[in-house]
Order: structure tokens, then C-alpha cells, then sequence
């Protein structure tokens, strides 16, 4: 597993446990996911957005210690492009802590695009059952 990766998995880590402590809390990562990413057709883009970028995200939250169900947000909408519903283990307690997640895309020319981790959220508890209609598992 890459550096970077391990990184990554760090912040997310002290994010959660911050949240844990306060009940919010909010992270700036800047971190290139994929620095080059060939997108030719739609079925690339659909390929990146809902099985890639969600493995990323599965690989880092298990790195942290969090088991998450991963939801993509539909279409013009907003919000968190990800959000994670998790649960962690602390101690002899289980948590529920659900992460956000935005996601931007940069185009490098041509059908190449870098993708970019720009920051990540945590809260305690669930998703929002009023924000379940906006978003679909991955």
C-alpha cells in the first residue's frame, strides 16, 4: 500500500475520533487519488465514479478501523459527492459515525483527468434518513 495511502488513512483516523469527541468535525486532505485517469466514453466516467473512487475509499476506512457502507450522491444535488454510514470500534463500544467525502476532478488534457480528495467530514450517528433519496450504495 502506498505512503500517501497510509497517510490518508491517518487523517481520516483523527478525524473520526475528533468527531468522536465533539460530535463534528472537518478535514482538509488535498490529496491526488489518481493522478492520471484516462476517461474515453461515459461507461470510464461511470467506472471511476462508482466502482474506483468507492474501492479507494473502502481500502482507506478499513485502513482506519472503520467497516462502512459507501453512497454515491445522484446527479445535481447537493452535498457530499461520498458519503460513508460506518461504524467504529472504541474501546468495548460500537459507534455509528457517517463521513463526507468531496471529490473534484481536474482535466489534464485530452481524456486524462486527475482526481483529487479535497476534504472529508465526520459526524456522529447515521445518515440523514432525509438525505437517503439523494444518494445510492456503491
Amino acid at each position: 500500500m502506498p505512503e500517501w495511502v497510509e497517510s490518508i488513512a491517518e487523517e481520516i483516523k483523527a478525524l473520526v475520533d475528533k468527531a468522536l469527541e465533539k460530535g463534528v468535525a472537518e478535514e482538509e486532505i488535498d490529496e491526488d487519488i489518481f493522478e492520471e485517469y484516462l476517461i474515453e466514453t461515459d461507461t470510464d466516467y461511470e467506472y471511476l465514479v462508482h466502482t474506483d473512487i468507492p474501492s479507494f475509499l473502502r481500502e482507506v476506512l478499513d485502513k482506519a478501523g472503520l467497516t462502512c457502507t459507501i453512497l454515491h450522491k445522484k446527479e445535481d444535488v447537493p452535498g457530499y459527492e461520498y458519503l460513508a454510514e460506518c461504524v467504529v470500534k472504541k474501546g468495548i463500544t460500537i459507534e455509528d459515525v457517517t463521513l463526507g467525502f468531496d471529490i473534484i476532478t481536474d482535466e489534464l488534457g485530452g481524456n486524462w483527468v486527475r482526481v483529487n480528495l479535497l476534504s472529508a467530514w465526520a459526524g456522529l450517528g447515521r445518515v440523514k434518513p432525509g438525505l437517503k433519496p439523494y444518494y445510492h450504495e456503491v
